[in-house]
């Protein structure tokens, strides 16, 4: 399998969007926390899971809300939240976008519960008549981005995490708490600086059966390879276990430069450019409920004569002030098939080699901030299938799945202190540049992480 495993790399980083030509080296390789104390806190953590009451599935990146808001805990992609730090008197607010609102009373929580959400596409049952199409919709809410985002530069907390698998085994994994300043919505140039607080990655020793397997296999392939006369090394086999990036993640947040005439950006977000919305087809979903505010659910697809590789997806929009709240797409079943050229596929087939993308995702959110809005966190997703078929030889199959995010813990204006003296470098993998964080620290950090403020 790993003889074309430069071509599971290719398919991989498209189908993330992820590999960046703007990078500086245009080699893209792939929340802090705050403490506060009061009087009346709870010592003891709780974990509880956020599901859907209807199907008793885990609500991924669910939050709860405590004392109106001012603070918060985000759920990992299991539904999980850790609550600490609680007063006796919190009253929690679960949220989920297309989902009711539930207030419980702290005390009737309990470690381990399972809290189950109501669909609010169920409850708002009714049609919404526009006098505009989708597409104008979405257009309407590109021309309010100068109102609805905050304009000026501020600073930042996050938590980073990324990992890629091979088969359920993790070959790479690094966590991180960062700071970084940022420019505002509307500036003319983005610029970021992120300085790294703490750090986390898989050590040499978990990783050392499975890269053991790894070389054994290596080593398998350049022997086919010579018998075959064809001229490899192990050079040939490589494959970058870290894919995306902090400051990468930040500048393609796809409501930047929206100043530019619905040219959002450069970085393929193309549904919401202008010029190729004639390759998409806009259409209204029913409206959900979200932080007690109606938001308008457009879903979008290309069309089915664009004979390339293009998105699919859904916008939500805060009826009331034409916000986007959160934007989700993937690479569209239609544009999987055009991921590969014919000519490639022929050659793919004459190895033996075949490829499936499962499974595509990039999801961005936004949360308020000084009656505006920023960016609240950026989450990808993606599982490729590679099979490599011998003949006479049983199947080798590798499923990769990867999975990166970053999550806003605290977002404040400036003048800002940095906390951490080391800066980001992006030329450097994120792994290479972690400091040395005890473990008890880290775990500590960790758990903050996901709190926002």
């Amino acid at each position: 399998m790993l003889k074309s495993v430069e071509c599971a790399t290719s398919a991989l980083n498209k189908c993330n969007k992820i590999h960046s030509e703007a990078s500086e080296d245009n080699s893209m390789k792939y929340l802090l926390f705050f403490y506060f104390v009061v009087v009346g806190l709870s010592s003891v953590a709780q974990t509880i899971t956020v599901i859907d009451e209807a199907t008793g599935e885990p609500i991924p990146y669910a939050t709860v809300l405590i004392r109106n808001g001012e603070y918060g805990f985000v759920a990992n992609d299991s539904g999980r939240i850790e609550l600490f730090n609680l007063m006796k008197s919190d009253v929690l607010e679960f949220r989920s976008i297309g989902y009711i609102n539930k207030k419980i009373k702290q005390t009737e929580v309990s470690d381990g519960d399972s809290i189950g959400l109501t669909s609010s596409a169920l409850e708002l049952n009714e049609v919404v008549v526009r006098p505009m199409q989708a597409v104008e919709y979405v257009k309407l809410a590109l021309r309010s981005i100068p109102s609805n985002y905050y304009p000026d530069s501020f600073a930042t907390k996050h938590y980073y995490r990324e990992y890629l698998k091979e088969n359920n085994r993790i070959i790479n994994h690094a966590e991180a708490v960062l700071e970084a300043i940022q420019t505002g919505y509307l500036s003319e140039k983005d610029s970021f600086e992120f300085r790294i607080l703490a750090g986390y990655k898989s050590q040499k020793e978990d990783l050392e059966f499975m890269l053991k397997e790894r070389d054994k296999e290596i080593k398998k392939e350049l022997k086919t390879a010579e018998k075959e006369g064809q001229e490899m090394t192990e050079e040939d086999f490589k494959m970058p276990l870290e894919i995306g990036n902090p400051p990468f993640l930040a500048l393609i947040d796809p409501l930047r430069n929206a100043d530019k005439l619905f040219v959002v950006n450069d970085d393929n977000v193309d549904f919401l450019d202008s010029t190729t919305h004639s390759k998409y087809d806009f259409w209204y979903g029913k409206p959900v409920e979200y932080g007690g505010q109606s938001l308008v659910v457009i879903h979008f697809d290309q069309r089915k004569n664009v004979r390339k590789p293009m998105l699919a997806g859904t916008i939500w929009i805060e009826q009331a002030s034409n916000a986007f709240v959160k934007i989700e797409f993937g690479i569209s079943e239609q544009g999987e098939k055009h991921m590969v050229p014919t000519f490639v596929k022929a050659a793919l087939w004459i190895y033996g080699l075949s490829f499936d993308i499962k499974n595509t995702l990039v999801e961005f959110n936004y949360q308020p901030f000084k009656g505006k809005w920023a960016l609240g966190g950026i989450r990808m997703k993606a599982d490729l299938l590679l099979e490599k078929r011998r003949l006479f030889s049983e199947n080798d199959k590798s499923d990769f799945a990867y999975e990166c995010e970053m999550l806003t813990s605290e977002l404040s204006t400036l003048p800002y202190a940095f906390i951490s003296k080391q800066e980001y470098n992006r030329k450097v993998l994120l792994s290479e540049q972690l400091p040395d964080t005890p473990r008890e620290e880290w775990l500590e950090l960790k758990r903050k992480s996901r709190m926002y403020k």
